[in-house]
């Protein structure tokens, strides 16, 4: 915000990219003067010249309406932020609702709030991946805002941004192109070349160009981008890297598909290495689309029940599933579990990593029963094979984790250990992983006493149950906490067992042994 604390205010052969306020001073426009929201707002005592009546509609200032509904609206997008970070997009859908009705009726349906409200409201459902709403509103929004203001009004490119990424997502690149070029048009003429958001819209084209095989324009924008990016940036600066990053992948496949045609297999497995270097940056949608074309060459080449179509299958679950589209990705392991048993027999390496990552698929989208076969297969064949043992401890651990949200803790506690005695024996007592593992042994221990004492379980479970959280917490080292549970399992074995039994007496002596000296009982 800028305040001109003067009676007489001149503009000059400057673009406003905003609303202006006249308050209580005299107001005048020469030369070329454009207000790119046609508003000024001017309160009782301020006066205007007929050229800032012919840039802007001039607006009398009104303390209600132009005062405290901007506050409110101002909080209820607060309130969505908050909302969104959170990803609670439902609730900011909500808080975005009110804030476009208030707008609506206190300015009309064609005021910048209410288009504000709609882009707001379309990068909400875009984070949320519906795709279609977002685009509704992206067009709302920039329907209001064509209509009523300068053409070349910057929020107009980044409405056009917002509109091609949608588009993207849908893999409706030709439309995403569009929507880029109408942007960075507006971008070139409001700000000039060497910006960067010039530089963002000539990399996102570069993508969909690349996205629509159209190598050539991919490589002259993403040069461009990267020139621009080198002229604002350090050299080491991270958009600098994906520029080089994407303009060496532009160039490696258009050299491949000059050469061998879109049919060949080296290019499915050219696509095929950089669908991994994708998910190697965590860029999932890119890497879905790479393993897709390198599914689609390999199907053609080797037929559908061929080992590499298996791996392609296989690279496309993990992808969908670090997408969290887990629907796909569980759709794609079972592919590539079918074939790869039909290849490599029921009890391969192969077949045990699929069964795994079906299992962790299954694991997230809420299918407990189907991840616990999935990774009872996958460790049996383990087992058998003498895999790393830190696998199996990791898939003990898996198991451990979904028996507990089953509530089947005695399940749970029994896997939690095995893969902690693994684990221990692997990394010492000390190490990290240990230590996690014996906060979850923890955790299932307290959840099945817990769960003992509501049902009135035997009092002998309920001591055995006090005696593994001892045990847990002394091999934490936190011996106090060990010792009031021995002393409750000591108290329950005396009672039902008799103070000769040997689980009473190896009670008494542990904590004899926390305490460091002789108790009288």
């Amino acid at each position: 915000m800028y305040i001109i604390p003067k009676k007489l205010v001149i503009l000059q052969n400057v673009n406003i990219d905003g609303i202006v306020y006249a308050i209580n001073c005299d107001l005048q426009c020469k030369g070329s003067v454009t207000i790119t929201t046609r508003q000024i707002f001017v309160t009782k005592n301020a006066k205007t010249d007929p050229q800032s009546e012919q840039s802007a509609s001039i607006i009398q200032w009104n303390s209600k309406i132009h005062h405290d509904i901007p506050l409110q609206l101002q909080d209820i997008e607060c309130k969505e932020e908050e909302c969104t970070k959170k990803e609670c997009y439902d609730k900011s859908l909500r808080h975005l609702h009110k804030y476009s009705q208030i707008a609506i009726d206190n300015f009309g349906l064609n005021h910048l709030f209410v288009a504000v409200a709609n882009n707001i409201i379309g990068v909400v459902y875009y984070n949320k991946g519906d795709y279609d709403k977002g685009i509704e509103s992206y067009q709302k929004a920039l329907k209001i805002v064509s209509s009523n203001f300068d053409k070349v009004y910057p929020f107009v490119a980044q409405l056009y941004v917002n509109l091609g990424n949608s588009y993207s997502q849908k893999q409706e690149y030709n439309k995403s192109i569009e929507c880029y070029t109408k942007s960075l048009k507006i971008r070139l003429d409001t700000i000039g070349i060497n910006h960067k958001d010039v530089a963002d819209v000539l990399y996102s084209l570069g993508l969909s160009y690349c996205n629509f095989k159209q190598y050539d324009k991919a490589i002259e924008n993403f040069e461009k981008a990267l020139e621009i990016r080198l002229g604002i940036f350090e050299t080491n600066h991270v958009d600098v890297a994906w520029s080089y990053y994407n303009l060496g992948n532009s160039y490696f496949y258009n050299k491949q598909v000059n050469i061998f045609g879109t049919n060949h297999v080296d290019v499915a497995r050219s696509y095929s290495r950089l669908g991994i270097s994708y998910y190697n940056v965590k860029q999932f949608d890119k890497s879905i689309a790479c393993h897709e074309e390198s599914l689609s060459i390999k199907s053609n080449i080797f037929g559908i029940n061929s080992v590499d179509v298996a791996t392609s299958y296989y690279n496309l679950g993990h992808s969908y599933y670090n997408n969290k589209q887990y629907g796909k990705s569980i759709e794609c392991h079972e592919q590539a579990l079918k074939i790869r048993i039909e290849n490599f027999g029921k009890n391969s390496r192969e077949v045990a990593d699929s069964y795994k990552e079906l299992g962790n698929s299954y694991y997230h989208n809420g299918q407990y029963n189907k991840a616990i076969e999935c990774y009872k297969e996958s460790l049996n064949i383990k087992l058998i094979s003498g895999t790393n043992r830190e696998e199996i401890a990791w898939l003990y651990n898996n198991l451990g984790n979904i028996y507990y949200n089953n509530k089947q803790c005695d399940k749970a506690i029994e896997c939690c250990e095995q893969s902690l005695k693994i684990r221990s024996d692997i990394s010492g007592q000390n190490h990290v992983d240990v230590s996690g593992l014996y906060d979850k042994t923890i955790e299932c221990h307290k959840k099945a006493l817990k769960i003992r004492k509501e049902y009135r379980d035997t009092d002998r479970s309920i001591g055995d149950s006090n005696w593994n959280l001892g045990a847990a917490f002394e091999a934490k080292k936190e011996r106090e906490i060990a010792l009031t549970y021995y002393e409750e399992a000591y108290k329950i074995y005396n009672n039902v067992l008799g103070e000769s039994h040997a689980e009473t007496l190896e009670a008494k002596a542990k904590i004899k042994k926390l305490r460091g000296r002789f108790m009288a009982w």
